[in-house]
């Protein structure tokens, strides 16, 4: 069955081809699993956000190049997409999550081709890294994480172990931060009416932690402000994750944050961003543009959770499983997948894409060893062995 499913995705990465349909590049390597990283560019039509009312789905996207590398720069990036962009066309557009690797690598394509490629950044990256510059420094936000901290640690083994925050990400932690904000401000208003409603025992370890802060009037005015920002943000998020970026979702947008009670400096970025975004979609001819990456952080998500059950958690000849979870195919295409491509031709890939991984390694290594098959392997022979 293993077999069967890599076979699928390595035909499925070989069929894609090129078309005159203008397409969409979304462009993301995943975090490094044992010694390696996935580098994957997704191909998306461009026309298909145009009057779509929900995100794009892995049906929606087909893996228009994937490899697998120990380290990646801008050059190695750019050495990937020149060739890429040549066999299928330049995209009408390059999204990616605004890491700098990746973004010196568009760059330096975009040098090298005759017409310059638009790069959009990701909604998400943006808006987490707006709330970084204007929250991060903050005392009372800074206050605020570490109480989080300090209830989880207190109660999570504890009957008042649902009132526990989720717990924060140490890398990333403010593209999930609305979830701190929302926490806040229900473990606040909760505890300021609802606190008599438990037995003592509960209403005793409630109290033990939360009514000094309850009772910090600017801890909880801080929380009322960041929630307001994290909301707007979220509101602007999903309009245009479902909707693609357009005159009508830009307005729309604008409208959200201009009467919302989100901070002036929130405000002022995020209306830039939006206008910059809108201006170079218009300038290239894009009447809907793409301002979102979930769709590949997804994939990588899904590749993960079945990686994590191999014996050595790293990207392997698995990876194949990438481009067979996307697009959409039929029983003709899984015939024709299994009868063409061999495992000769699913090795072939292995070793050209993937080449040593740490279990080949291992088994290499440890063949070494040449014990007596007639000697059973118990604890005396081993210190035997090792004397």
């Amino acid at each position: 069955m293993i077999n069967w499913c890599l076979k699928v995705g390595l035909y499925q990465l070989k069929s894609i081809s090129r078309s005159e349909e203008p397409w969409t590049a979304i462009i993301d390597a995943s975090i490094q699993q044992g010694t390696k990283k996935a580098f994957v560019v997704l191909k998306v039509p461009t026309y298909i956000m145009k009057n779509r009312t929900h995100a794009l789905a892995l049906q929606d996207v087909e893996v228009a190049d994937l490899t697998v590398h120990e380290r990646l720069n801008g050059d190695i990036i750019a050495g990937l997409l020149t060739p890429l962009f040549e066999k299928l066309g330049a995209p009408s557009q390059i999204l990616s999550d605004g890491g700098s690797d990746i973004a010196k690598g568009i760059q330096l394509t975009q040098a090298l081709m005759t017409n310059m490629l638009p790069h959009s950044l990701d909604i998400g990256h943006t808006f987490a890294n707006i709330l970084k510059r204007n929250y991060e420094k903050q005392t009372l936000f800074n206050e605020l994480v570490s109480f989080a901290g300090k209830v989880g640690a207190k109660l999570r083994q504890t009957l008042a172990a649902w009132i526990t925050p989720n717990k924060q990400r140490t890398k990333g932690r403010f593209q999930s931060i609305s979830q701190l904000a929302n926490w806040a401000q229900n473990t606040f208003k909760y505890c300021q009416e609802h606190l008599q409603d438990h037995d003592d025992a509960t209403k005793a370890l409630l109290q033990s932690q939360f009514v000094d802060n309850v009772n910090n009037e600017s801890l909880v005015l801080f929380s009322q402000q960041f929630q307001l920002d994290c909301q707007v943000l979220n509101d602007i998020q999903k309009e245009v994750k479902n909707n693609g970026l357009s005159e009508a979702s830009y307005k729309k947008s604008i409208e959200c944050i201009s009467s919302s009670s989100a901070s002036s400096a929130i405000k002022e970025e995020t209306e830039q961003y939006l206008s910059q975004s809108l201006a170079q979609l218009t300038k290239y001819k894009i009447e809907t543009g793409l301002l979102s990456t979930d769709v590949i952080e997804s994939l990588f998500g899904k590749i993960k959770f079945i990686m994590a059950r191999s014996p050595s958690k790293e990207f392997n000849k698995l990876c194949l499983l990438l481009p067979m979870m996307t697009g959409t195919f039929d029983e003709n295409l899984i015939e024709t997948a299994i009868s063409e491509i061999m495992i000769s031709d699913l090795k072939k890939w292995e070793e050209d894409n993937i080449g040593n991984t740490l279990l080949k390694e291992k088994r290499k290594n440890f063949a070494k060893l040449k014990l007596d098959d007639d000697v059973p392997i118990d604890a005396n022979n081993l210190l035997a062995l090792a004397a």
